[in-house]
């Protein structure tokens, strides 16, 4: 979940240049036009690149990155940046400021509930910090941080990342 809300951090800080390619391939990929990827389209538009109907949920459900049911435009954009490998130093260090606001260098469940808001406990985000807090200090490093994010990025969206080699993005 770490990962999730991180991702979202990235997509707010990228530029208009570094999305246009995302935007287009999301608009191709929202047949129904109503600024959401359902499974079905979804499907749809993985069904020429012949991968199975395990690999494309797979692919979906860590591009949902709430969750929901459908990939929003942000979603997508996290996703496909990370999948694209554009998601270089800069942007994890653009990132992770976004949590370390006091500037320490680490980001804390302090932080967190700053960041995130009301709605998430103290109990939430100690268990967020976990996801990431390799050396079990309760804070995550930059190192921590960056680890944590390439983990699961380089595993999980290999598929995608074959499609848009395919697709010469």
């Amino acid at each position: 979940m770490m990962k999730k809300i991180a991702l979202f951090a990235v997509a707010q800080k990228s530029t208009v240049s570094e999305v246009e390619d995302m935007r287009k391939i999301f608009q191709t990929y929202d047949v129904e036009q109503d600024g959401a990827i359902s499974l079905d389209e979804f499907r749809k538009a993985m069904h020429s690149f012949n991968y199975t109907d395990a690999e494309v949920v797979s692919i979906f459900e860590s591009l949902d990155i709430d969750d929901s049911g459908v990939i929003q435009y942000t979603e997508f954009l996290a996703g496909t940046l990370a999948a694209t490998s554009k998601l270089g130093e800069k942007k994890l260090q653009e990132s992770f400021q976004t949590f370390d606001q006091n500037k320490t260098g680490y980001i804390t469940t302090k932080n967190l509930k700053s960041v995130l808001g009301k709605d998430f406990t103290e109990k939430l985000a100690s268990e967020l910090i976990q996801d990431f807090d390799t050396d079990g200090d309760g804070k995550i490093s930059f190192e921590e941080f960056v680890v944590g994010m390439h983990r699961q990025t380089r595993k999980n969206m290999k598929n995608l990342e074959d499609k848009f080699d395919e697709m010469g993005i």
